[in-house]
Protein backbone atom coordinates (compact mmCIF):
# COMPACT_ATOMS: atom_id res chain seq x y z
CA UNK A 1 0.00 0.00 0.00
CA UNK A 2 2.88 2.39 0.72
CA UNK A 3 4.50 2.24 -2.49
CA UNK A 4 1.52 2.03 -4.40
CA UNK A 5 0.65 5.35 -2.59
CA UNK A 6 3.81 7.04 -3.32
CA UNK A 7 3.64 6.10 -6.99
CA UNK A 8 0.46 7.58 -7.35
CA UNK A 9 1.77 10.52 -5.42
CA UNK A 10 4.72 10.90 -7.59
CA UNK A 11 2.33 10.40 -10.68
CA UNK A 12 0.41 13.24 -9.45
CA UNK A 13 3.41 15.62 -9.22
CA UNK A 14 4.78 14.93 -12.49
CA UNK A 15 1.10 15.65 -14.08
CA UNK A 16 0.84 18.77 -11.74
CA UNK A 17 4.58 19.46 -13.00
CA UNK A 18 3.10 19.27 -16.80
CA UNK A 19 0.08 21.19 -16.33
CA UNK A 20 2.35 23.70 -14.92
CA UNK A 21 4.71 23.76 -18.12
CA UNK A 22 1.89 23.44 -20.38
CA UNK A 23 0.31 26.60 -18.91
CA UNK A 24 3.68 28.91 -18.83
CA UNK A 25 4.14 27.69 -22.27
CA UNK A 26 0.61 29.00 -23.33
CA UNK A 27 0.84 32.13 -21.17
CA UNK A 28 4.44 32.69 -22.75
CA UNK A 29 2.69 31.75 -26.22
CA UNK A 30 -0.16 34.73 -25.26
CA UNK A 31 2.88 37.31 -24.37
CA UNK A 32 5.11 36.71 -27.35
CA UNK A 33 1.84 36.71 -30.11
CA UNK A 34 0.44 40.21 -28.59
CA UNK A 35 4.18 41.27 -28.65
CA UNK A 36 4.09 40.46 -32.29
CA UNK A 37 0.84 41.75 -32.66
CA UNK A 38 2.03 45.17 -30.95
CA UNK A 39 4.81 45.39 -32.77
CA UNK A 40 3.17 44.39 -36.45
CA UNK A 41 0.66 47.27 -35.30
CA UNK A 42 3.38 49.84 -34.39
CA UNK A 43 5.61 48.90 -37.61
CA UNK A 44 2.65 49.30 -40.11
CA UNK A 45 1.97 52.14 -38.26
CA UNK A 46 5.11 53.78 -38.87
CA UNK A 47 5.15 52.94 -42.15
CA UNK A 48 2.09 53.93 -42.76
CA UNK A 49 3.42 57.54 -42.08
CA UNK A 50 6.69 57.17 -43.51
CA UNK A 51 4.58 56.09 -47.04
CA UNK A 52 2.33 58.84 -46.48
CA UNK A 53 5.51 61.63 -46.23
CA UNK A 54 7.29 60.29 -48.82
CA UNK A 55 4.34 60.20 -51.02
CA UNK A 56 3.59 63.82 -50.33
CA UNK A 57 7.32 64.68 -50.45
CA UNK A 58 8.06 62.64 -53.89
CA UNK A 59 5.13 64.64 -55.24
CA UNK A 60 5.00 67.64 -53.86
CA UNK A 61 9.39 68.61 -53.51
CA UNK A 62 8.82 69.66 -50.42
CA UNK A 63 12.05 70.70 -48.03
CA UNK A 64 12.98 67.35 -46.06
CA UNK A 65 13.88 69.65 -43.14
CA UNK A 66 10.13 70.28 -42.86
CA UNK A 67 9.09 66.49 -42.10
CA UNK A 68 10.13 65.28 -38.61
CA UNK A 69 11.86 62.13 -38.31
CA UNK A 70 9.78 59.03 -37.75
CA UNK A 71 11.41 56.34 -36.25
CA UNK A 72 14.99 57.42 -37.38
CA UNK A 73 14.12 57.66 -40.92
CA UNK A 74 13.04 61.29 -42.79
CA UNK A 75 12.44 61.12 -46.62
CA UNK A 76 14.49 62.86 -48.63
CA UNK A 77 13.54 64.06 -52.17
CA UNK A 78 15.03 67.15 -54.30
CA UNK A 79 12.22 68.58 -57.01
CA UNK A 80 10.61 71.15 -58.35
CA UNK A 81 8.74 74.19 -56.26
CA UNK A 82 5.43 72.07 -55.96
CA UNK A 83 2.20 73.95 -57.04
CA UNK A 84 -0.87 73.86 -55.15
CA UNK A 85 -2.29 71.58 -57.87
CA UNK A 86 0.40 68.70 -56.81
CA UNK A 87 -0.25 69.06 -53.26
CA UNK A 88 -3.62 68.48 -53.93
CA UNK A 89 -2.55 65.39 -56.42
CA UNK A 90 -0.70 64.12 -53.50
CA UNK A 91 -2.20 64.23 -50.25
CA UNK A 92 -5.45 61.11 -50.27
CA UNK A 93 -8.36 62.66 -47.47
CA UNK A 94 -6.18 60.63 -44.89
CA UNK A 95 -3.07 61.82 -45.48
CA UNK A 96 -5.44 65.39 -45.64
CA UNK A 97 -6.82 64.75 -41.74
CA UNK A 98 -2.75 63.68 -40.21
CA UNK A 99 -0.96 66.97 -41.69
CA UNK A 100 -4.17 69.84 -41.09
CA UNK A 101 -2.97 71.86 -38.45
CA UNK A 102 -4.93 75.11 -39.44
CA UNK A 103 -8.66 75.13 -39.39
CA UNK A 104 -10.45 77.01 -41.71
CA UNK A 105 -14.18 78.34 -40.83
CA UNK A 106 -16.14 80.13 -43.25
CA UNK A 107 -20.38 81.61 -43.25
CA UNK A 108 -22.79 79.78 -45.93
CA UNK A 109 -22.56 82.79 -48.37
CA UNK A 110 -19.34 80.74 -50.04
CA UNK A 111 -22.26 78.18 -51.06
CA UNK A 112 -19.96 74.85 -50.30
CA UNK A 113 -21.23 71.24 -51.20
CA UNK A 114 -21.63 69.58 -47.76
CA UNK A 115 -18.57 67.39 -49.95
CA UNK A 116 -16.57 70.03 -50.19
CA UNK A 117 -16.66 71.23 -47.13
CA UNK A 118 -16.30 67.77 -45.65
CA UNK A 119 -12.82 66.85 -47.63
CA UNK A 120 -11.57 70.04 -46.45
CA UNK A 121 -12.42 70.02 -43.10
CA UNK A 122 -14.29 73.45 -43.32
CA UNK A 123 -16.24 74.63 -40.89
CA UNK A 124 -19.74 76.60 -41.83
CA UNK A 125 -21.39 79.26 -39.60
CA UNK A 126 -24.93 79.56 -41.18
CA UNK A 127 -26.48 82.67 -41.91
CA UNK A 128 -30.55 83.15 -42.01
CA UNK A 129 -32.39 83.47 -44.78
CA UNK A 130 -35.96 85.10 -44.85
CA UNK A 131 -38.42 84.68 -47.14
CA UNK A 132 -41.51 86.88 -46.85
CA UNK A 133 -42.43 88.27 -43.74
CA UNK A 134 -42.39 84.49 -41.82
CA UNK A 135 -40.75 82.05 -43.17
CA UNK A 136 -37.12 81.83 -42.11
CA UNK A 137 -34.21 78.95 -43.37
CA UNK A 138 -31.13 78.48 -41.77
CA UNK A 139 -28.33 78.33 -44.74
CA UNK A 140 -26.25 75.03 -44.03
CA UNK A 141 -24.32 73.41 -46.37
CA UNK A 142 -26.64 71.33 -49.03
CA UNK A 143 -29.71 73.82 -48.65
CA UNK A 144 -32.00 73.91 -51.62
CA UNK A 145 -31.79 77.44 -52.69
CA UNK A 146 -34.12 76.08 -55.92
CA UNK A 147 -37.47 76.52 -53.36
CA UNK A 148 -35.96 80.12 -52.61
CA UNK A 149 -35.75 80.96 -56.19
CA UNK A 150 -39.28 79.17 -56.94
CA UNK A 151 -40.54 81.72 -54.43
CA UNK A 152 -39.63 84.55 -55.89
CA UNK A 153 -40.34 83.42 -59.13
CA UNK A 154 -44.08 83.02 -58.38
CA UNK A 155 -44.07 86.30 -56.18
CA UNK A 156 -41.89 88.75 -58.07
CA UNK A 157 -41.95 91.57 -55.29
CA UNK A 158 -41.11 89.29 -52.65
CA UNK A 159 -38.93 90.42 -49.99
CA UNK A 160 -35.41 88.09 -49.44
CA UNK A 161 -33.42 89.35 -47.00
CA UNK A 162 -29.91 87.58 -45.96
CA UNK A 163 -28.60 88.17 -42.30
CA UNK A 164 -25.01 87.32 -41.17
CA UNK A 165 -24.36 84.54 -38.93
CA UNK A 166 -25.00 85.98 -35.42
CA UNK A 167 -21.57 85.96 -32.88
CA UNK A 168 -22.62 83.18 -30.69
CA UNK A 169 -22.91 81.22 -34.38
CA UNK A 170 -19.65 81.89 -35.22
CA UNK A 171 -18.34 81.22 -31.53
CA UNK A 172 -20.38 77.64 -32.22
CA UNK A 173 -18.58 76.92 -35.79
CA UNK A 174 -14.96 78.04 -34.17
CA UNK A 175 -15.35 76.24 -31.26
CA UNK A 176 -16.43 72.88 -33.05
CA UNK A 177 -13.22 73.46 -35.97
CA UNK A 178 -10.76 74.01 -32.68
CA UNK A 179 -11.80 70.95 -31.14
CA UNK A 180 -12.07 68.37 -34.53
CA UNK A 181 -8.50 67.40 -34.07
CA UNK A 182 -5.97 67.18 -31.46
CA UNK A 183 -3.51 68.58 -34.14
CA UNK A 184 -5.41 71.69 -34.75
CA UNK A 185 -3.47 74.89 -33.29
CA UNK A 186 -5.24 78.07 -35.23
CA UNK A 187 -8.56 78.47 -36.78
CA UNK A 188 -8.79 80.49 -39.48
CA UNK A 189 -12.12 82.49 -40.22
CA UNK A 190 -12.73 83.66 -43.94
CA UNK A 191 -16.05 86.21 -44.45
CA UNK A 192 -18.05 87.56 -47.20
CA UNK A 193 -16.93 90.73 -48.28
CA UNK A 194 -17.68 93.44 -45.16
CA UNK A 195 -18.80 95.93 -48.00
CA UNK A 196 -21.74 93.80 -47.89
CA UNK A 197 -22.60 92.01 -45.11
CA UNK A 198 -22.35 92.29 -41.45
CA UNK A 199 -20.23 88.97 -41.35
CA UNK A 200 -16.80 90.26 -41.15
CA UNK A 201 -17.60 92.24 -37.89
CA UNK A 202 -20.12 89.62 -36.52
CA UNK A 203 -17.05 86.84 -36.93
CA UNK A 204 -14.65 89.36 -34.90
CA UNK A 205 -17.17 89.62 -32.06
CA UNK A 206 -17.88 85.96 -32.12
CA UNK A 207 -13.36 85.35 -32.06
CA UNK A 208 -13.22 87.43 -29.13
CA UNK A 209 -15.85 86.08 -27.22
CA UNK A 210 -14.16 82.59 -27.10
CA UNK A 211 -9.80 83.59 -27.55
CA UNK A 212 -9.86 83.51 -23.69
CA UNK A 213 -11.76 79.95 -23.86
CA UNK A 214 -9.29 78.78 -26.70
CA UNK A 215 -6.01 80.59 -25.05
CA UNK A 216 -4.01 77.56 -26.88
CA UNK A 217 -5.58 78.32 -30.41
CA UNK A 218 -4.25 80.93 -32.85
CA UNK A 219 -7.59 82.65 -34.47
CA UNK A 220 -7.50 85.31 -37.35
CA UNK A 221 -10.48 86.95 -38.82
CA UNK A 222 -10.44 87.77 -42.40
CA UNK A 223 -12.76 89.90 -44.69
CA UNK A 224 -12.91 87.99 -48.31
CA UNK A 225 -14.08 90.83 -50.26
CA UNK A 226 -16.24 88.44 -52.20
CA UNK A 227 -19.29 86.25 -51.69
CA UNK A 228 -21.05 82.84 -53.18
CA UNK A 229 -18.55 81.38 -55.32
CA UNK A 230 -15.90 83.45 -55.46
CA UNK A 231 -15.75 83.22 -51.45
CA UNK A 232 -15.65 79.64 -52.06
CA UNK A 233 -12.68 79.72 -53.99
CA UNK A 234 -10.82 81.97 -51.51
CA UNK A 235 -11.80 79.30 -48.48
CA UNK A 236 -10.41 76.54 -50.80
CA UNK A 237 -7.36 78.05 -51.79
CA UNK A 238 -6.54 78.57 -48.17
CA UNK A 239 -7.38 75.10 -47.41
CA UNK A 240 -5.10 73.31 -49.92
CA UNK A 241 -1.92 75.19 -48.14
CA UNK A 242 -3.80 73.95 -44.78
CA UNK A 243 -4.42 70.70 -46.11
CA UNK A 244 -0.53 70.38 -46.67
CA UNK A 245 0.00 71.49 -43.03
CA UNK A 246 0.73 74.69 -42.83
CA UNK A 247 0.73 77.12 -40.09
CA UNK A 248 -1.88 79.88 -39.94
CA UNK A 249 0.07 82.40 -41.42
CA UNK A 250 0.93 80.79 -44.38
CA UNK A 251 -2.83 79.75 -44.84
CA UNK A 252 -3.80 83.62 -44.26
CA UNK A 253 -1.43 84.76 -46.92
CA UNK A 254 -3.04 82.08 -49.22
CA UNK A 255 -6.46 83.52 -48.65
CA UNK A 256 -5.78 87.09 -48.94
CA UNK A 257 -3.87 86.10 -52.18
CA UNK A 258 -6.98 84.99 -53.52
CA UNK A 259 -8.76 87.42 -52.52
CA UNK A 260 -6.64 89.78 -54.32
CA UNK A 261 -7.14 87.68 -58.02
CA UNK A 262 -10.43 86.03 -57.22
CA UNK A 263 -13.11 87.17 -60.16
CA UNK A 264 -16.72 86.63 -60.91
CA UNK A 265 -18.72 87.45 -64.45
CA UNK A 266 -22.00 86.72 -64.99
CA UNK A 267 -24.90 87.60 -67.26
CA UNK A 268 -27.73 89.37 -65.40
CA UNK A 269 -31.26 86.93 -66.16
CA UNK A 270 -32.94 90.31 -64.78
CA UNK A 271 -32.78 93.80 -63.92
CA UNK A 272 -35.99 93.89 -61.88
CA UNK A 273 -35.11 92.88 -58.41
CA UNK A 274 -31.83 95.61 -58.67
CA UNK A 275 -34.89 97.75 -59.95
CA UNK A 276 -36.69 97.48 -57.19
CA UNK A 277 -33.83 98.71 -54.80
CA UNK A 278 -33.37 101.62 -56.41
CA UNK A 279 -29.86 100.41 -58.51
CA UNK A 280 -31.85 100.66 -61.93
CA UNK A 281 -33.66 103.38 -62.81
CA UNK A 282 -37.09 102.57 -64.27
CA UNK A 283 -36.26 103.95 -67.97
CA UNK A 284 -33.08 101.50 -68.06
CA UNK A 285 -35.19 98.65 -66.90
CA UNK A 286 -37.66 99.31 -69.59
CA UNK A 287 -35.30 99.92 -72.32
CA UNK A 288 -33.55 96.47 -71.27
CA UNK A 289 -36.51 94.80 -71.80
CA UNK A 290 -37.75 95.86 -74.78
CA UNK A 291 -34.30 95.47 -76.93
CA UNK A 292 -33.80 92.19 -74.83
CA UNK A 293 -30.87 93.53 -73.21
CA UNK A 294 -28.55 91.02 -71.09
CA UNK A 295 -26.43 93.20 -69.51
CA UNK A 296 -22.38 91.15 -67.83
CA UNK A 297 -21.26 92.22 -65.56
CA UNK A 298 -17.73 92.30 -63.62
CA UNK A 299 -16.88 91.82 -59.76
CA UNK A 300 -13.62 92.07 -58.35
CA UNK A 301 -11.30 93.84 -55.73
CA UNK A 302 -12.09 96.83 -57.67
CA UNK A 303 -16.06 97.19 -57.34
CA UNK A 304 -18.96 96.27 -59.31
CA UNK A 305 -18.87 97.57 -62.95
CA UNK A 306 -20.78 96.08 -66.54
CA UNK A 307 -18.83 94.86 -69.17
CA UNK A 308 -20.77 93.95 -72.03
CA UNK A 309 -23.84 94.48 -73.31
CA UNK A 310 -25.13 92.07 -75.25
CA UNK A 311 -28.69 91.56 -76.94
CA UNK A 312 -29.08 87.55 -76.33
CA UNK A 313 -28.52 84.91 -73.86
CA UNK A 314 -25.80 82.92 -76.12
CA UNK A 315 -23.65 86.20 -76.16
CA UNK A 316 -23.54 86.96 -72.95
CA UNK A 317 -22.83 83.21 -71.81
CA UNK A 318 -20.24 83.85 -74.84
CA UNK A 319 -18.91 86.68 -72.59
CA UNK A 320 -18.51 84.84 -69.48
CA UNK A 321 -16.57 82.06 -71.14
CA UNK A 322 -14.39 84.46 -72.86
CA UNK A 323 -13.62 86.72 -69.20
CA UNK A 324 -12.77 83.26 -67.83
CA UNK A 325 -10.28 81.51 -70.60
CA UNK A 326 -8.80 84.80 -71.00
CA UNK A 327 -7.88 85.44 -67.71
CA UNK A 328 -7.76 82.54 -65.52
CA UNK A 329 -3.85 81.61 -64.24
CA UNK A 330 -3.10 77.97 -65.13
CA UNK A 331 0.40 79.36 -65.02
CA UNK A 332 2.20 76.76 -62.49
CA UNK A 333 0.55 74.10 -65.22
CA UNK A 334 -1.93 72.84 -61.95
CA UNK A 335 -5.65 72.14 -62.63
CA UNK A 336 -7.13 75.85 -61.48
CA UNK A 337 -10.53 75.59 -60.26
CA UNK A 338 -13.36 77.77 -61.60
CA UNK A 339 -16.99 77.99 -59.95
CA UNK A 340 -20.11 78.07 -62.65
CA UNK A 341 -23.02 79.71 -60.34
CA UNK A 342 -26.97 80.05 -62.01
CA UNK A 343 -30.18 80.98 -60.76
CA UNK A 344 -32.43 78.46 -62.33
CA UNK A 345 -30.75 78.03 -65.08
CA UNK A 346 -28.63 74.34 -64.97
CA UNK A 347 -28.45 73.84 -68.67
CA UNK A 348 -26.88 76.67 -69.91
CA UNK A 349 -24.47 76.73 -67.18
CA UNK A 350 -23.66 73.03 -68.11
CA UNK A 351 -23.18 74.19 -71.31
CA UNK A 352 -20.54 77.28 -70.38
CA UNK A 353 -18.81 75.03 -68.00
CA UNK A 354 -18.43 72.49 -70.75
CA UNK A 355 -17.24 75.31 -73.40
CA UNK A 356 -15.13 76.95 -70.55
CA UNK A 357 -13.24 73.12 -70.03
CA UNK A 358 -13.00 73.14 -73.61
CA UNK A 359 -11.44 76.24 -73.84
CA UNK A 360 -9.25 76.04 -70.53
CA UNK A 361 -8.15 72.29 -70.40
CA UNK A 362 -6.55 72.38 -67.05
CA UNK A 363 -9.37 74.17 -65.46
CA UNK A 364 -11.66 72.06 -62.96
CA UNK A 365 -15.14 73.74 -63.17
CA UNK A 366 -17.65 73.28 -60.74
CA UNK A 367 -21.56 74.14 -61.54
CA UNK A 368 -24.17 75.45 -58.60
CA UNK A 369 -26.58 77.37 -57.68
CA UNK A 370 -25.04 81.01 -56.92
CA UNK A 371 -26.01 81.96 -53.50
CA UNK A 372 -29.75 83.40 -52.55
CA UNK A 373 -27.42 87.16 -51.51
CA UNK A 374 -25.93 87.73 -54.86
CA UNK A 375 -28.69 85.24 -56.76
CA UNK A 376 -31.65 86.86 -55.75
CA UNK A 377 -30.82 90.51 -56.95
CA UNK A 378 -29.20 88.67 -60.27
CA UNK A 379 -32.86 87.20 -61.05
CA UNK A 380 -33.63 84.07 -62.65
CA UNK A 381 -31.60 83.58 -65.51
CA UNK A 382 -28.47 84.57 -64.37
CA UNK A 383 -25.19 82.68 -65.09
CA UNK A 384 -22.04 83.87 -64.15
CA UNK A 385 -18.47 82.13 -63.22
CA UNK A 386 -15.73 82.88 -60.78
CA UNK A 387 -12.32 82.41 -61.27
CA UNK A 388 -8.59 83.41 -59.46
CA UNK A 389 -7.08 85.38 -62.41
CA UNK A 390 -3.22 85.84 -63.30
CA UNK A 391 -1.03 87.67 -60.17
CA UNK A 392 -0.07 89.88 -62.67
Amino acid sequence: MGRRTLHEASLHAAFLHAVSLHAAFLHYAILLGAFRLGCCVIFENICVKHATLYRVAAKSGWDPSSFESAGGVVAYVKLAKPTASDVRTALTSDTTALLRRTAIVTDSAAGLSPALASQHGIGVAPMTIRVGDFEEVMDVPGTDYGEIYGAVAREADLAVTVSAPLPHTWCDAIVAAAVASDDIDAVLVVTMSARYSASYDSARVGAEMVAERLADIRLAVMDSDAVSGAEALVCLAAADVADAGAGIDAVKDAAVDASGRVKTVAMLGSLHQIHRVGRVPGAALWAARSVGLKPVVGVDSSGFHVIARPLSRRAGMRQVVNAVANDIAVGDGGAARVVVMHVRSERDAMRVAGEIGDACEAADVTVCEMHPFAGVPAGAGTVGAAWLGDAG
